[in-house]
């Protein structure tokens, strides 16, 4: 398996198992939620990391070079240097195509 399918499908469907308390956070204990919010975090990067590696990966099966989408975005210092190396493509699409016209 390739590790840009390791990362969807082992790293984060397993971790997602331990987001469930976050369904009914009121019948779970404080140690619970804060291992489920930190595992909800993990999962998130996980999913959209992963399919953002295969969709790279199949687009260059076609000569086609898509931009980078994350840049380590956990390792940031605060919410908008995460939005910026978290969603960099969403990021200049809406600067070129949504603010290019204002």
């Amino acid at each position: 398996m390739s590790p840009f399918l390791s990362k969807k499908f082992i790293v984060a469907d397993t971790v997602s198992r331990l987001t469930g308390a976050l369904t009914t956070p009121e019948s779970a204990g404080w140690l619970t939620l804060v291992v489920a919010v930190y595992a909800y975090t993990f999962k998130i990067y996980y999913d959209f990391s992963g399919y953002t590696d295969m969709a790279v990966g199949c687009s260059l099966l076609f000569g086609i070079r898509v931009p980078e989408n994350f840049n380590s975005p956990y390792l940031k210092r605060n919410i908008a240097e995460i939005w910026r190396s978290w969603h960099m493509s969403l990021s200049s699409w809406i600067r070129d195509y949504l603010y290019a016209g204002s």
